[in-house]
């Protein structure tokens, strides 16, 4: 390597802000490694947003993107793994980005310690009760730091393309991430769900981050993602009670108003499960796009 290459890489890494993410680098072959990806990924990259959002300065870009990227190195090299989404170049780049910068802002969160024992279908149930209020979903990052979940809500890039992603950290804090994909109160609602119930049911197998594209999900959909569905939607309306409501015969507002109530949780929730489940996304739709989960998050 050239005295200036070796310069290059030397003033990059002695920028850095060595956090908690990059205490385990298991070596700097990796580390430059990362370097040179971003290197070859700079037209990629979503530089703009991550300039408009305070995550990198136009002085130190490459700096603080390593910054961002080394959290990945930090947990082994984890969070470069994306599964088996489709996806290009461009789209692989955003997602290594978008979820190694959830890692990254997860690093700095406190939480209590997470107890599986704790963490119960009754737990699980009384939380989906909070959304009845819409506007409390600015308090859910406090109620699941509560229990031991890092909740980040971080806005999805364009042409980024997922839903949420849910990891396991050193500490054994489950971590989601939340992109607010679609601004529907439904939807919010059932991807949380969705990865809280992979913390549920796989917690002791997640040694890498799940990663969800909820529009790819087809017949094809690996085991461990129907079970988390089914799961997720059970806890919106347990299926003993979809099977024989009035929304499934009668199909009207009216209905899902009073199964709402009956259950507690917000309308949008039940509308937006029989719209997905029915394929009748005509249905329903003044209902879903009522609130603006982007509005109230201020994202």
């Amino acid at each position: 390597m050239s005295d200036d290459k070796t310069s290059d890489s030397d003033s990059l890494i002695d920028g850095l802000d060595f956090g908690v993410g990059a205490t385990s680098i298991h070596g700097l072959e990796d580390f430059t490694d990362l370097i040179f990806w971003i290197e070859s990924n700079r037209n990629h990259l979503p530089i703009k947003d991550l300039l408009s959002r305070g995550y990198i300065s136009e002085d130190t870009q490459d700096v603080d993107a390593l910054n961002i990227l080394g959290s990945s190195i930090g947990q082994g090299g984890k969070l470069f793994r994306a599964g088996n989404l489709q996806e290009n170049d461009k789209r692989s780049a955003l997602i290594n980005t978008w979820v190694s910068l959830v890692g990254n802002i997860a690093e700095k969160r406190t939480a209590n310690p997470f107890e599986k024992a704790s963490f119960t279908k009754k737990w699980l149930l009384d939380f989906v009760k909070i959304s009845q209020n819409p506007n409390k979903i600015t308090e859910l990052s406090s109620v699941l730091a509560e229990i031991g979940i890092i909740l980040v809500i971080e806005p999805s890039f364009e042409g980024l393309g997922i839903d949420g992603v849910v990891s396991v950290n050193n500490n054994g804090n489950p971590v989601i991430g939340h992109s607010v994909r679609f601004d529907r109160l439904d939807n919010f609602w059932f991807t949380l769900l969705h990865e809280l119930s992979h913390i549920y049911l796989h917690y002791d197998s997640i040694s890498t981050p799940i990663i969800e594209d909820f529009e790819s999900h087809g017949e094809d959909v690996v085991a461990i993602e129907k079970e988390a569905d089914y799961f997720a939607t059970n806890l919106v309306v347990p299926n003993s009670v979809w099977r024989r409501c009035d929304v499934i015969r009668k199909q009207t507002a009216k209905s899902v108003t009073a199964l709402a109530k009956q259950l507690d949780i917000h309308p949008a929730l039940i509308a937006g499960k029989f719209r997905y489940e029915k394929n009748r996304f005509e249905m329903f739709s003044d209902m879903v796009n009522e609130v603006s989960v982007r509005r109230i998050l201020g994202v």
